[in-house]
């Protein structure tokens, strides 16, 4: 299921606040050292593999787990939009374009089993620089920092603009995870200053990213071609191997090609997972891929001889 954005309605910010969903500390396979990784809310790619369904929609959305829920019915009665219907107890119903329009969220509040719970919150510039702050002996002993991920986060520009003058004045590392797809104009005075890029190449085929992800890949790639000719040591492009859909030797073949006309020296390969599908029935959605989990290491390490051959470094995660 493709979820409808507008790709052309920049995010608005209040007093430089922004949504996130996640902050995670103590990560190793996300830059140098040991980092601390913020989640940023909202992503304009709606890829159908997603491990984080809930990093998609740019709003605050609400988990719901039947297994939890007692029905105990707190939730329904006060909810102030009547988007909860518990009529029938056995296929309770969530209203979640109501839902998104609130924004007290009491119904999570009420929930004596946890069973609802909101995913996605408001966060301000200096909370978040104060939050990271906090790891800043572990970051300069470890020679890590902070990674920016999502979501995608290069759509909440204005944020991170404002976030890296406080983290430079510091000296904090800054790299991002990066879809790709993101306005360069919104980012140019900026972008130089990140440390390190983790770009994602999904699909090399047009058609099939569009029919896969919801976007073309034509800007993707020219933000690419752009970014590389700031710095291409600063980039490692994460291919996420998804079984089926573009673990063929033509895609992989045509990604090395790609890196290597643009004098990109480093690749990972992601291996497939599906520790976030339970996630998509607790936002009411369904996981539309149709594959089962299979070994992949006869495949990795096929691209990862194909890489090396090419002169790239490769990392397998």
């Amino acid at each position: 299921m493709i979820l409808t954005q507008d790709l052309t309605n920049p995010l608005s910010f209040k007093n430089e606040e922004t949504t996130i969903f996640n902050i995670q500390d103590y990560c190793v396979d996300d830059g140098t050292g040991i980092r601390t990784v913020v989640f940023f809310k909202g992503c304009y790619l709606q890829c159908i593999w997603c491990s984080n369904p809930e990093s998609q929609l740019f709003e605050p959305e609400i988990f719901y787990s039947e297994i939890k829920c007692k029905r105990c019915r707190k939730c329904e009665k006060a909810c102030t939009y009547s988007s909860i219907d518990f009529s029938n107890l056995e296929c309770p119903i969530i209203n979640r374009k109501k839902c998104s329009i609130c924004e007290s969220k009491i119904c999570t509040q009420v929930c004596p089993e946890n069973a609802l719970r909101t995913v996605g919150y408001s966060i301000s510039v200096l909370d978040l620089f104060e939050r990271v702050k906090k790891n800043s002996l572990l970051f300069r002993n470890s020679g890590g920092g902070i990674t920016l991920s999502g979501g995608e986060p290069l759509a909440h520009t204005d944020f991170i603009r404002e976030f890296l003058k406080k983290t430079m004045a510091i000296g904090f590392s800054v790299g991002i995870e990066t879809c790709g797809f993101f306005d360069w104009r919104k980012v140019a005075d900026f972008i130089q200053k990140i440390d390190f890029f983790f770009f994602d190449l999904k699909i090399m085929d047009a058609k099939l990213h569009k029919e896969l992800t919801g976007v073309n890949n034509e800007k993707i790639h020219m933000n690419l071609k752009k970014l590389s000719q700031i710095d291409v040591n600063k980039i490692t492009i994460s291919v996420p191997i998804i079984p089926r859909i573009n673990d063929d030797l033509e895609n992989i073949k045509k990604t090395i090609n790609f890196c290597t006309e643009l004098g990109i020296k480093k690749i990972r390969f992601l291996k497939y997972h599906e520790w976030g599908k339970g996630k998509y029935e607790e936002l009411g959605r369904q996981y539309s891929l149709k594959i089962h989990s299979e070994s992949q290491e006869n495949g990795l390490r096929t691209f990862e001889t194909l890489a090396r051959e090419a002169g790239l470094q490769v990392n397998i995660i």
